[in-house]
């Protein structure tokens, strides 16, 4: 029959329990120790995952550069505009400097007061340089129509084939009429007899309008 031995028995227990506690000690140490290094890697592993993502949109950007914006065509279209209607401006003024060398000798030589910029002076003068010189054509253009509608073109180049001498002068003008004098000195020659030819003068009334083109007219004479 076995020997029951309280002492050993307790001291056996204490033993158990030692142990027991030794290796739950252990069991989280060491569960610790591996949590510790899971993080560890698992941190690691985040790292080179945002590393590679970083270099992945780098390379993206550097394979896909972004878009150029398209240039502004109302810059252009301005710049075309500009130069069209300076070749238009061009191309008028050389055709008025054109026209202008043209005409402008003519006019000047035909001694006609320019239209729209006579006076009644001019008009006048005119009358009597071409009536003077033999031009009653001329000289019959200064009458308004009124006028011309009282004589015609072949009884005024009649009646005055023997001017030799014509003088006019403005004594009052308005901004639509102006009032002055004409003298006329007529030589006409006498073929019944052998005597140098009479001169005669006559004095006459003139009144002059400005018509419907803005031109001074001479629209009356009347012998004094």
């Amino acid at each position: 029959m076995a020997y029951y031995d309280p002492r050993k028995q307790h001291s056996e227990n204490q033993y158990n329990a030692g142990r027991d506690i030794n290796a739950r000690d252990q069991h989280s140490v060491g569960g610790d120790v591996n949590y510790g290094t899971q993080n560890k890697s698992g941190g690691a592993n985040y790292g080179n995952q945002a590393g590679r993502d970083i270099n992945i949109r780098r390379e993206e950007h550097h394979h896909h550069p972004p878009p150029v914006p398209p240039k502004s065509r109302a810059g252009s279209a301005g710049i075309l505009t500009g130069l069209i209607v300076l070749v238009i401006f061009l191309i008028i003024v050389a055709f008025i400097v054109a026209l202008g060398v043209t005409l402008i000798p003519k006019i000047t030589s035909l001694n006609l007061p320019i239209p729209g910029l006579s006076t009644p002076k001019e008009v006048l003068s005119t009358y009597c340089t071409h009536l003077r010189s033999g031009d009653s054509a001329t000289a019959y253009d200064q009458y308004s129509d009124k006028l011309k509608s009282q004589i015609t073109a072949s009884d005024f180049v009649q009646k005055n084939k023997f001017v030799s001498n014509c003088i006019g002068n403005i004594s009052n003008t308005s901004a639509q009429s102006a009032k002055g004098t004409v003298t006329v000195t007529a030589e006409p020659f006498d073929t019944t007899t052998a005597q140098p030819p009479s001169s005669t003068t006559t004095d006459y009334d003139v009144t002059l309008i400005k018509d419907s083109n803005g031109d001074w007219k001479i629209d009356s004479m009347t012998q004094k």
